[in-house]
């Protein structure tokens, strides 16, 4: 799997997105990936400024994002906000993010044994 190079990943706090994704789970973002009718993205909630995932919905010609769960408001897309969407969520899990984890430390583990530095 091919991502861009700024891709990030992110850990999904709350209900508002359930039963798809749960509290504690994560997503991997691609920003590079388009934003299409049904995709789940990020976005930056226009509120809070904080980072949460929503549902894409295109109808009647509007952008529109939404929880999956009831209660929750949605947000319309124009020119004026559309840098709201910060990516494309591509894959999601828990486990997967524990082994970037480990990966990661094991790569700083080897780099400083040898005298390699790097982030």
């Amino acid at each position: 799997m091919d991502f861009g190079s700024e891709t990030f990943f992110m850990r999904v706090s709350g209900g508002s997105m359930a039963p798809r994704f749960v509290d504690g789970e994560f997503v991997h973002v691609d920003p590079a990936e388009p934003a299409r009718d049904g995709r789940f993205v990020v976005v930056r909630n226009p509120g809070t400024r904080e980072l949460t995932v929503r549902r894409l919905v295109v109808e009647d010609g509007r952008r529109v994002l939404r929880a999956l769960a009831p209660g929750w408001p949605e947000w319309v897309l124009d020119a004026g906000n559309e840098t709201m969407i910060r990516g494309v969520v591509v894959f999601k899990g828990a486990a997967w993010a524990e082994t970037l984890r480990e990966l990661d430390r094991a790569r700083r583990g080897i780099g400083a044994r040898y005298g390699i530095e790097g982030d």
